[in-house]
């Protein structure tokens, strides 16, 4: 048999066995250029829920990574249009932790681990923002700089203030803490 036949049988045959091959279905996303992340929060936040975790002595929900739009919210009587505008630039902001009420899960207050080591004139202008929203909603906001280590007692003195052992409590710890912002500013 001359090599050119046997080279052309050897193509077509290839040819009907990639035609009549069994076709797999895809998996769902399969082409999509997403991974998995190993952890939900950095090495710095999980220190810091572990040390949330013991001082919470079960009195609180503890929510992590929830986005500003979901606590804070522009005011009803804005027009669409200023509503939309204000939703956007809290849209894409999220609080590192979140502490809810276990009996109805109202916030109790938001907390952001500030990053000192990447401060920013943008990072601070943020921030500032940030405190603006909390303080005009009435949200208490507790700012804490990231570490890898916490100092338990402190951590858990502060939490104390924000987190009322009764419910009846937390409009005078609601009111301090809404003061000691405000003397903070000054």
């Amino acid at each position: 048999m001359k090599p050119e036949l046997l080279l052309i049988a050897l193509v077509a045959l290839g040819v009907l066995i990639w035609v009549f091959r069994p076709k797999s279905k895809p998996l769902p996303g399969g082409d999509l250029p997403y991974q998995r992340q190993l952890y939900l929060f950095s090495k710095t936040e999980r220190a810091f829920h572990r040390v949330l975790e013991k001082v919470n002595d079960d009195r609180a929900v503890i929510l992590g990574k929830v986005c500003v739009g979901d606590v804070i919210t522009p005011k009803r009587s804005l027009s669409r249009n200023e509503r939309q505008s204000y939703l956007e630039k809290i849209s894409s902001r999220r609080f590192d932790f979140v502490l809810c009420s276990k009996k109805d899960l109202s916030v109790l207050c938001a907390i952001d681990l500030v990053d000192v080591t990447k401060n920013s004139e943008a990072r601070s202008e943020r921030q500032a923002f940030l405190e603006q929203v909390c303080l005009a909603a009435d949200v208490p906001l507790l700012q804490v700089t990231a570490r890898t280590q916490y100092d338990f007692s402190r951590i858990e003195k502060i939490f104390r203030r924000f987190v009322p052992k009764e419910e009846e409590e937390k409009d005078e710890i609601y009111l301090w803490t809404q003061l000691q912002i405000d003397a903070d500013k000054e």
